[in-house]
């Protein structure tokens, strides 16, 4: 999707094929035109689309917008409506700026087409159809920005002291949910760690601080060479959550990837088998890690095994989904969806399979030297993300024997019951895997 808006005849020409929305239980088939639009489609794509459409006659108190109403209606939309779309049609309620039923109309209008694979934002719609002007489209956008962060990001110095506990020595790195400093203990300046502080809009509710500190209970019982332990864990008196971790002298896979490009193929499925074999360990207490990215994966040069992996973060995907809900769409959060499967991109709906996934599309980057998918927006992103099927690796990289690539595409199907069903599988596939003498 272009940034700029489709226009009016765009739209009008989509609403002229849009006029008879598809009735559930009907025969008609709503992805007969697969072959036009060149879309991979699930097999269970519609009955989660049409799903997302199913909604209730909407009421409203005394002529006015009803927020309690919205709240039915948005609980209605929330399995299709990404989350930024619900965040701009809750201010235009509130505002004034649109009644429900006009609202509804957009929405509806919005669904049936993608189910033809055209990809309209509410905000295109509303600015082709000239409902309103950019100008309170941006007013909006201010408003929500300012509504949603109560507070910033929680920045120290070297040698500040945090809580009266912790040494600070120097910022490691900056992410979009919040830093990482490396840090000594005040009163035994004998061992480093790393100290992440998250951003005061996770502990906007107290069921997120309920679902952070009960994860990273079971998160810091998890004792696994691959996994970066959790020493301590709470909320500082500025509300900003905070994990105390091991400290690991290596580089992030994401900073490597970008140095380094295409990986060669032995060495990147050997990195790859150390995540699945913390992935097995972690799923086996029915941890799940939610979070699996390039950011998340840092890679340690050691004596005796060239590179050995330590993955961070885990325990925090509940505080993180949470906390979208409080948090403007940023690049970080494009980033993180390019590396989420289909279920959680889509409804947030994770279990173990959805690591794997995320796993498979670490693999693909670093034998193909590119992304799974590339897109500008966190619409076109979702859109790939759970209906377009991949390009195979192979035909990326010649050099990617026939059995890897068939590895990784069993790995990324969209259907998590057609993935491999354990890490263990994963991990076996990968250890039976003998690249051929040719290369």
């Amino acid at each position: 999707m272009s940034g700029k808006p489709p226009g009016e005849k765009a739209i009008q020409k989509e609403q002229m094929t849009t006029q008879n929305p598809i009735e559930v239980g009907t025969t008609q088939q709503p992805f007969a035109a697969e072959k036009k639009t060149k879309v991979f489609v699930p097999e269970k794509a519609d009955e989660i689309l049409i799903s997302g459409m199913r909604t209730r006659k909407l009421k409203t108190s005394n002529g006015h917008n009803s927020l309690e109403n919205w709240d039915d209606f948005i609980s209605e939309f929330s399995s299709s409506c990404p989350k930024a779309e619900q965040e701009l049609a809750r201010n235009l309620l509130e505002q004034n700026k649109m009644d429900i039923f006009r609202l509804k109309e957009l929405l509806d209008f919005q669904k049936e087409a993608w189910l033809k694979g055209k990809i309209f934002s509410l905000e295109e719609i509303i600015l082709a159809k000239g409902l309103l002007d950019p100008q309170d489209i941006s007013f909006l956008k201010d408003q929500a920005e300012t509504k949603k962060i109560p507070a910033l990001l929680p920045v120290y110095e070297n040698k500040e002291v945090v809580d009266e506990k912790y040494i600070i020595l120097e910022k490691i790195g900056t992410g979009d949910t919040g830093t990482v400093y490396k840090v000594e203990y005040l009163m035994q300046c004998t061992q480093t760690f790393s100290l992440k502080i998250m951003h005061p809009f996770f502990s906007c509710h107290k069921e997120n601080i309920n679902y952070f500190l009960h994860d990273m209970r079971l998160a810091s019982k998890l004792k696994y060479p691959s996994i970066l332990s959790i020493f301590e864990f709470g909320v500082l008196p500025n509300h900003a959550p905070y994990i105390l971790a091991d400290y690991s002298p290596g580089k992030s896979l994401k900073i490597l990837l970008s140095d380094r490009g295409k990986w060669d193929i032995l060495r990147s499925v050997r990195i790859v088998q150390q995540i699945l074999s913390a992935l097995a360990y972690s799923h086996s207490f029915r941890v799940y890690h939610s979070h699996i990215k390039p950011a998340n994966i840092i890679i340690e040069n050691g004596i005796y095994n060239p590179e050995r992996v330590k993955i961070a973060d885990f325990g925090l995907s509940r505080l993180f989904s949470q906390g979208e809900d409080m948090v403007s769409i940023t690049h970080g959060s494009l980033e993180s969806m390019l590396y989420m499967s289909p279920e959680q991109a889509w409804k947030g709906k994770v279990d173990h399979r959805s690591d794997l996934y995320s796993t498979a599309i670490l693999l693909y980057e670093m034998i193909t030297g590119q992304p799974i998918f590339q897109a500008d927006t966190l619409s076109d992103m979702l859109f790939k993300q759970v209906f377009t099927k991949p390009v195979p690796p192979m035909k990326i990289n010649p050099l990617i024997p026939r059995e890897l690539n068939r590895i990784i595409m069993k790995a990324l199907e969209k259907e998590p019951e057609e993935r491999f069903q354990k890490a263990d599988e994963f991990l076996a596939a990968l250890q039976n895997f003998r690249r051929p003498a040719v290369f």
